[in-house]
């Protein structure tokens, strides 16, 4: 009987913290300008970018700091930038620019001159 009751409560602890751990993360999506060209993230994919609607790639500053040259920072030559005190992971993808995070800290988006 103790064993089932110690079995049950490890169960829930699981789910509990899985639910937890889920509703940390949010992701934001922002269609890409016509034209519109994206610098930033990891120093060490600079030969990738700019980032534009052909491009094809996702990093994520949270598992790979890229030798120390890396920051949570993208900056658009349309005056558009995402930035996070927290690691987060992007991608480029289907003319859009998908930001992921994980850790709770709120992205935020914003655009030059506006603020």
């Amino acid at each position: 009987m103790k064993k089932h009751l110690l079995l049950l409560i490890l169960f829930l602890l699981t789910v509990a913290s899985t639910l937890f751990a889920q509703s940390l993360n949010s992701t934001l999506t922002l269609p890409l300008l016509p034209n519109e060209q994206w610098w930033g993230g990891a120093a060490q994919y600079g030969y990738k970018m700019p980032f534009n609607k052909s491009s094809n790639f996702s990093f994520n500053l949270y598992g790979d700091v890229s030798n120390n040259q890396s920051a949570s920072l993208l900056l658009s030559n349309k005056g558009r930038w995402v930035w996070c005190n927290d690691p987060f992971q992007f991608s480029f993808q289907n003319n859009e620019l998908r930001i992921t995070n994980s850790t709770g800290e709120k992205t935020e988006t914003g655009v030059a001159g506006s603020n």
